[in-house]
């Protein structure tokens, strides 16, 4: 483009030349005065500016402005997510917690009256549930239904196939033996002093023929012995006589003749009793330790 403007500007300046250079001619030229020449010269330069200008303007490509695409994220609703349903029972009763849906497993807590527990599971019969319980190993233990009022849907509740029930294991038949349980049941008159009144039950299958009652505290120490039976008294006489106590029986028994000579009233005794199976205190015997006060 510079040269062609170049050589625009040179043909003017020949033509010129020429012009005012030819005497040859049949009607001669007038010379073209020099301010006249600035003028057309600079007219051509302003020309070719323009011509450039434009050329230039013509040579470059409009950029194109891309305006940003705007990525819409879609919004999905919430998804309701299910609660699920806690099932519970109260207990109306104080209640073992074992360790298997049976009695024959062991207790691991007892659940106390009117407490509510979170019920996870059930057995397929609905009869046991397995309840949480924080002093299980396993995060729960089993109940039997018995004292269990169930609030909620038992249908909800996860089915759970306990384990199966032990079988028992054989074991070795001890002989008989004096089985019996003692409970100190007041004081009555004896003499001048008072004696201990004890109840004593037969709880096994042999009968009970002889007993022996010793008596310890900070003011009394005595042992009271009846090598043939079992005798009451009240009010200071003999009430009833028991030669023998068969099984499943009860007889009450004092500690008469002998005893207290004075009330023992709010003093703190501990009674050592034996039972035998035999007169005389002979045969199998056994022997079980109480604390009492008495009032």
């Amino acid at each position: 483009m510079i040269k062609r403007i170049s050589l625009t500007v040179a043909l003017l300046f020949i033509a010129a030349f020429t012009l005012s250079a030819c005497q040859g001619g049949t009607t001669p030229v007038a010379p073209i005065e020099q301010s006249d020449l600035q003028t057309l010269v600079a007219g051509t330069l302003t020309a070719a500016a323009v011509e450039m200008q434009q050329t230039m303007t013509a040579a470059v490509t409009p950029t194109e402005t891309i305006a940003p695409t705007l990525t819409e994220t879609a919004t999905l609703p919430p998804t309701d997510t299910p609660t699920k349903e806690v099932v519970s029972i109260t207990l109306s009763g104080n209640t073992n917690c074992r360790r298997g849906a049976s009695t024959y497993f062991p207790v691991i807590t007892v659940i106390p009256a009117g407490s509510v527990v979170e019920v996870i599971a059930r057995n397929p019969e609905s009869d046991y549930f397995f309840v949480r319980a924080a002093e299980s190993d396993t995060g729960g233990c089993w109940i039997w239904k018995e004292f269990a009022s169930v609030t909620g849907n038992l249908e909800s509740l996860a089915v759970y196939t306990p384990v199966p029930t032990p079988l028992p294991t054989a074991t070795n038949t001890p002989p008989p033996g004096a089985n019996f349980t003692a409970q100190f049941v007041g004081l009555t008159a004896c003499g001048t002093g008072y004696a201990a009144n004890f109840n004593i039950s037969n709880t096994g299958t042999s009968t009970l023929q002889s007993i022996r009652i010793k008596i310890t505290s900070t003011s009394w120490n005595f042992t009271f012995i009846d090598n043939t039976g079992f005798s009451q008294w009240s009010h200071g006489s003999k009430y009833a006589t028991l030669a023998e106590i068969t099984s499943g029986k009860s007889m009450i028994v004092s500690t008469c003749p002998g005893g207290f000579d004075s009330s023992p009233s709010g003093q703190d005794i501990k009674a050592e009793i034996t039972v035998c199976l035999n007169d005389n205190l002979t045969g199998a015997c056994s022997t079980q330790s109480l604390e009492f006060k008495p009032d």
